[in-house]
């Protein structure tokens, strides 16, 4: 739908059968991400001032491409390097592989996995350390990707390289890079 009104008492959203009200907003101050009106319902926005709404910083992260390639990673590193099963990840991690993309990057690189080491092995020169597993997990991720999903392929490396941050290794934002454009 699209936003018809929008003030410190709330926001009215016009959808084609009929329309929505949304109430509870505030003004604040500050910087944010501008977002769509699905945040404002599940409670993760606020009115920056009339007409302009951003996304707590909090909730931002949380749902950015990077970071689902991050969870998806985790989980992947979870099974290969931890040996545990999807169903442990489900139960311990929830969030991890709460979005359908994230599931079907974990899924998706768990079925076609010998393949995809393959294919990231050819290009890296040593082993990552033990300690760096969950950055091999991203390049199969990211290798995945790319082989199977339709997206640009510029995309699928940015947001994978981005994810390097999410995972707090920023170091390997030049090595994700490399590998993925190989």
């Amino acid at each position: 739908g699209a936003i018809t009104h929008l003030d410190s008492a709330g926001l009215q959203i016009q959808t084609a059968t009929n329309q929505l009200l949304v109430s509870k907003l505030k003004f604040e101050g500050g910087k944010g991400t501008v977002l769509n009106g699905a945040a404002l319902i599940n409670g993760h926005a606020k009115l920056l001032a009339p007409g302009i709404i951003v996304m707590n910083k909090s909730a931002s992260n949380r749902n950015t491409s990077a970071h689902l390639r991050a969870n998806a990673a985790l989980a992947v590193d979870q099974v290969l390097q931890h040996n545990r099963t999807i169903d442990w990840v489900e139960n311990s991690h929830p969030d991890w592989l709460q979005e359908p993309l994230t599931r079907e990057m974990v899924f998706g690189t768990l079925r076609h996995l010998s393949g995809l080491k393959a294919n990231c092995d050819q290009h890296l020169d040593h082993p990552l350390r033990a300690k760096d597993s969950c950055i091999y997990a991203l390049l199969l991720v990211g290798a995945y990707q790319l082989s199977f999903l339709n997206k640009p392929s510029h995309a699928i490396v940015h947001e994978t390289v981005a994810a390097c941050k999410s995972l707090h290794r920023p170091w390997a934002t030049r090595l994700t890079n490399a590998i993925l454009r190989k």
